[in-house]
């Protein structure tokens, strides 16, 4: 193995830029979630709004999906990443969460909602497995994303294993590779048959309600084998970065690409297209144009305040939609108009907030605080046949606090 292969594999260190982005984001799902159980007493207004804000909330998913691989990869050293380690890191950063969550869930409706079946799935992460919407949507919802990780984190180190030895050139080829195939699946999967299909208000053509595919949605957005191939392109961009061969282009760029994919998402493609094949490419610039413009930053130039709310945008996802569902049974059908909608949307909002602030209180940041001291410590990395110095565990020193999760669907 070269010396050029290896050049950066120990970088990391914080990335204001990218903390910032997730918020816009996260704010785009939760928007879309609040407007999609029927926020506006106008039908018209609810249906376009919802329509044009959902596939926003698609993208979205896409973006927490590659920024997850690529965080990952970012904050790992060496060569290799212990498998055990790295898995109790990520319990330690996901599990508690979804049990607070799944409990509450549990406790509020879906306990008389939802067979036994369903609620064991999503306790136990694998609904997203099952080509189902009435199981991989059920319980908390935004679970489904939880699911799709967990298998992202199960084969992890071998990826990095495998993609870290890999030449530069090499990286190269397989982000373009990757990308294409994220493109194409929708184009392979559009010449065969819908078969069953199932319809939601946030899933538009051009702002008609369409059906869509049972089988066909899965796979292009809930499938966790396919899904992988965008955490897989966080994992390379992060790795062309490490080693200085990330394309010096403006962070303007990503943008230029992006937005127009955004727009064709939203107004013009089909729904299977949209979700995230037609942003994939703007999604991957956006991601490695933020990362190098963070790397570039002056040491002393302190990082945006509101950077630090990338610690808590997980907590956003899961227990946004306890509230969600409870608001849906009480307000029973009835939307809102002007100033109303405005203060019920701004509450909603601003109780979810309250619900994640308490949650990285009380829950978070004790057990990633008794983590650390469990494992603190010195750690020596191996690459090739040489010793780096004391490296701490592998893949943890984060952009935040919290893993970059993707976040959740609009149901």
């Amino acid at each position: 193995m070269s010396t050029a292969q290896l050049s950066g594999t120990s970088r990391g260190g914080n990335l204001p830029g990218l903390s910032l982005a997730r918020l816009p984001a996260s704010l785009f799902i939760l928007t879309s979630h609040i407007v999609g159980v029927g926020l506006f007493a106008d039908v018209a207004l609810q249906s376009h709004v919802y329509g044009a804000l959902s596939k926003i909330g698609y993208n979205s998913v896409s973006f927490f999906i590659v920024l997850s691989g690529f965080v990952l990869t970012w904050t790992s050293q060496g060569t290799s990443v212990g498998w055990r380690r790295f898995m109790s890191r990520r319990v330690v950063k996901v599990i508690p969460v979804h049990l607070v969550a799944w409990v509450i869930c549990v406790g509020l409706y879906a306990a008389t909602t939802f067979p036994l079946g369903t609620i064991l799935a999503n306790l136990f992460l694998v609904q997203a497995w099952v080509p189902d919407h009435t199981v991989y949507f059920a319980v908390n919802n935004p679970a489904w994303t939880l699911s799709v990780e967990i298998c992202f984190y199960l084969v992890f180190p071998l990826l990095y294993r495998l993609l870290v030895r890999r030449s530069t050139g090499t990286l190269r080829v397989l982000v373009v590779l990757l990308t294409a195939a994220v493109v194409a699946l929708p184009f392979v999967l559009s010449l065969f048959p819908d078969g069953a299909t199932f319809s939601s208000p946030g899933m538009n053509y051009h702002g008609r309600p369409e059906a869509i595919s049972e089988w066909k949605f899965w796979l292009v957005y809930i499938c966790p084998a396919a899904r992988i191939a965008e955490s897989v392109l966080g994992m390379l961009v992060a790795l062309l970065l490490k080693r200085g061969a990330w394309p010096r282009i403006p962070r303007w760029t990503a943008l230029l690409v992006l937005v127009p994919e955004v727009y064709v998402a939203t107004e013009h493609a089909h729904f299977i297209f949209a979700t995230s094949a037609v942003t994939i490419t703007g999604v991957v610039l956006l991601v490695g144009t933020v990362g190098a413009g963070d790397l570039r930053r002056p040491a002393g130039r302190p990082a945006p305040a509101l950077s630090r709310f990338g610690r808590f945008t997980f907590g956003v996802y899961m227990y946004q939609w306890p509230l969600l569902w409870m608001w849906y049974l009480h307000r029973q059908g009835h939307g809102y108009s002007g100033v109303e909608a405005v203060i019920v949307y701004a509450g909603i909002v601003a109780l979810t907030l309250a619900a994640t602030y308490l949650s990285y209180q009380l829950v978070e940041k004790p057990l990633d605080q008794r983590w650390r001291r469990r494992n603190a410590g010195s750690r020596t990395v191996r690459v090739g046949g040489g010793t780096l110095a004391p490296a701490g565990a592998s893949a943890e020193r984060p952009v935040s606090e919290a893993p970059a999760e993707p976040v959740l669907h609009q149901g």
